[in-house]
């Protein structure tokens, strides 16, 4: 064979089928149409749309088996008049309450399906006008090895385009809602702003541009109270970074959690709009910032080994030892690895997520900072792992 004609740098790029998840939008809830025929530029949508979504609103994820989902399109129509079909499929195993209470959502009901391909796109499928109708057919089966459950099969003509991937900017907009974090965003009106485990601070609530969010009625207790428009409520926990000051109209935005982390309880929302926190966590080094930024909690996973400590400034790939189950990444989730020796931080790593081949944790290391040590003892001995807060 002739292999003459391959160059040293001919690499192929894969292109792998399937969907990893999708989320269903039900078109009634969009403030706005989208996406429009002016959002898709060169082949991508180029519009936010969080901003044709209610502040606080998260879609449903759907995270199936693989070979149940998947989307599919056709052009069709008379000439001059031609158009795009969009369709989509998956499946749900069993027939239960739950499967039953999922399939009412979708009677009489059209929706806008988000889709996740094997190359991590975000690709819409259908639009806030035009929803895909959504069918359900299922049943029991017959014998062992038969499938039992139902298959939803959702489709619509008449798109001027075909499914279209959103841009990378607009993706990191969507992850960033979908991560259950965003645009929760608060200004501090302390000028000391350290916080210390066990000490209740308060903070105006303001939005992602400096502008207080606004105060609403809330029943409670017998009464009606002015409550902060917030999605917060007493006794929630949230996970609190620094944030970056950003001249309007451009929105602040979050830090790494190499950056500095607490995390603090919800302990009361004022009448006046005030929210008091109680830190009961710090990342090593502390949280000092005249800005936070609150997410919702990340869950850590200890117990982590690495055969050799990386140094300051490190970038590439790293492995690091786990023998406690399967950590829930996927290739290309931003993680943050935290080192403590018991006397202090000595490593704080942000990096993606690139695999997990039984005990080896792979992680391609964007930034690693060796910090001072800080003369109180650090939470965790050893190294541990979570999401870190950062989708850029």
């Amino acid at each position: 064979m002739d292999f003459s004609s391959f160059t040293a740098d001919g690499v192929q790029e894969d292109n792998v089928a399937g969907l990893r998840r999708f989320w269903k939008v039900i078109t009634k809830v969009f403030t706005g149409e989208y996406p429009a025929k002016a959002h898709v530029v060169a082949g991508e949508v180029t519009a936010d749309v969080l901003a044709f979504l209610p502040q606080y609103y998260e879609p449903a994820e759907y995270i199936l088996p693989n070979d149940t989902k998947g989307f599919d399109y056709e052009l069709g129509g008379a000439d001059g008049s031609e158009g795009w079909k969009h369709m989509l499929v998956y499946e749900k195993a069993g027939h239960n309450n739950a499967l039953v209470a999922e399939m009412q959502k979708d009677m009489n009901a059209r929706a806008v399906y988000f889709v996740e391909d094997t190359a991590g796109q975000i690709i819409v499928v259908g639009s806030s006008v035009k929803g895909l109708k959504l069918t359900s057919k299922g049943g029991s089966g017959k014998q062992g090895g038969e499938k039992r459950g139902a298959v939803m099969a959702a489709e619509e003509v008449g798109y001027k385009w075909a499914p279209v991937p959103m841009s990378a900017a607009m993706k990191a907009q969507w992850m960033l809602r979908m991560a259950g974090y965003g645009p929760y965003y608060q200004g501090n009106v302390y000028f000391n702003n350290t916080l210390t485990v066990g000490v209740v601070k308060s903070f105006t609530l303001r939005d992602d541009m400096g502008v207080a969010i606004a105060m609403t009625e809330e029943y409670s207790g017998g009464a009606w109270a002015q409550r902060a428009m917030v999605a917060w409520k007493v006794g929630d926990t949230v996970l609190i970074t620094k944030g970056v000051f950003n001249a309007p109209p451009v929105a602040k935005t979050s830090m790494s959690l190499k950056d500095g982390w607490a995390k603090a309880t919800v302990t009361s929302i004022a009448t006046d709009g005030f929210v008091s926190l109680t830190p009961s966590e710090l990342g090593v080094g502390g949280l000092s910032s005249n800005f936070f930024v609150f997410h919702k909690t990340r869950t850590k996973y200890t117990g982590l080994t690495a055969a050799e400590a990386i140094a300051d400034g490190y970038y590439g790939e790293w492995v690091l030892g786990y023998t406690a189950g399967t950590l829930p990444y996927v290739a290309g989730d931003n993680v943050f690895v935290q080192q403590s020796n018991g006397s202090g931080g000595t490593r704080k790593v942000a990096g993606r997520f690139v695999s997990q081949v039984g005990n080896n944790v792979t992680i391609n290391v964007a930034t690693c900072v060796v910090a001072m040590t800080m003369p109180a003892p650090a939470a965790t001995v050893g190294y541990e792992i979570m999401e870190d807060v950062v989708f850029v």
